[in-house]
């Protein structure tokens, strides 16, 4: 008798059990997707869509397929789906730092470089213009200008701490006083001598 009552008990636990995990894997992910939207504005706030983009563009395509499939009521992959979400974000965000960091090294040395480079362009000029006619030399200059004014965005980006754009802005400069020497460098060549007629015989 007593067995009876005790297999009866535990019937219904285990119909307990099993009644809770229906309705717990019939239920809405709501704490996985607002975790998993927390973490990727942690991880925007911390520039991961500039250091990190691609980490954090799935990140973001997780979540939005996750809340999908729970609108459709596809819960389990939803709630899948907002944890990959969450753990992509928080990893982007650690990553975001790490990068921003070598970014950081990275812009510094290139300003230095980019600096030299823009002082040895001008005192190239200064003497060009000893030789070569005023009129030659006006758009060699306007690029150097255009050079000073790319370099000084560039380190106004690095003091705000915006160092993708100052890293793109000192490659461009650099980009340009190289072109700007080239151009210098065949504007004060040695012309070559014209060749010498033949003489008719």
């Amino acid at each position: 008798m007593l067995l009876r009552k005790w297999w009866g008990v535990g019937l219904v636990l285990s119909l307990a059990v099993s009644a809770f995990l229906i309705l717990s894997c019939a239920k809405a992910p709501e704490k996985e997707l607002q975790e998993a939207s927390a973490a990727i504005e942690a991880a925007r706030t911390a520039e991961a869509d500039s250091y990190v983009p691609d980490l954090f563009a799935e990140a973001q395509a997780n979540l939005t397929e996750a809340e999908t499939l729970s609108v459709a009521k596809k819960f389990k992959e939803a709630k899948d789906l907002a944890l990959q979400a969450k753990m992509k974000a928080d990893s982007a965000a650690a990553l975001a730092v790490t990068n921003k960091e070598e970014k950081r090294v990275e812009v510094e040395g290139l300003l230095a470089n980019a600096q030299k480079m823009l002082e040895e362009l001008n005192s190239a000029i200064k003497t060009a213009e000893r030789k070569v006619a005023k009129a030659k030399m006006a758009p060699i200059k306007t690029n150097a200008k255009a050079c000073e004014d790319l370099l000084a965005q560039a380190k106004k980006s690095q003091e705000g701490g915006d160092y993708k754009n100052a890293y793109d802005q000192v490659q461009m400069m650099i980009k340009n006083v190289n072109g700007t020497k080239n151009g210098l460098t065949t504007l004060t060549a040695p012309k070559a001598p014209a060749p010498k007629a033949s003489k008719k015989k």
